[in-house]
């Protein structure tokens, strides 16, 4: 999705931005009306030991943070569990990463974000 940059930006929410295949591949952004390259895009990785959690447990936060000027990325990932191990989880990680990374120009925001783990 291409995001307006420049003069007459506007607070952006997106939600359930696919980095992959499935469900639990999915992201929200919270993007600031003020954002730019020079300024922090934050990823916030919810707790849950790997094998439960959501996304949505963060909104409250990445809503605070939207509103404080800053960014942000909060996604899902795949639970441990017989057919996944952490080799996965941190694949999935990757793509989110890569996902943002390649959504930098057009959501206006920078290539290298702030990751943020939270319990």
């Amino acid at each position: 999705m291409e995001i307006e940059s420049g003069k007459g930006q506007e607070h952006q929410r997106l939600f359930n931005i696919a980095y992959g295949e499935g469900l639990r591949k999915q992201m929200d952004v919270f993007l600031h009306e003020d954002r730019s390259p020079n300024k922090p895009f934050l990823i916030f990785v919810h707790g849950g030991s790997w094998a439960f959690g959501s996304k949505l447990l963060l909104g409250g936060l990445q809503e605070d943070m939207l509103q404080k000027g800053y960014s942000s990325a909060s996604i899902n990932y795949s639970f441990v569990g017989p057919a996944t191990n952490y080799t996965h989880l941190l694949n999935d990680l990757n793509a989110a990463v890569d996902e943002i990374q390649k959504q930098s120009s057009s959501w206006n925001i920078p290539k290298e974000p702030i990751y943020i783990n939270w319990s």
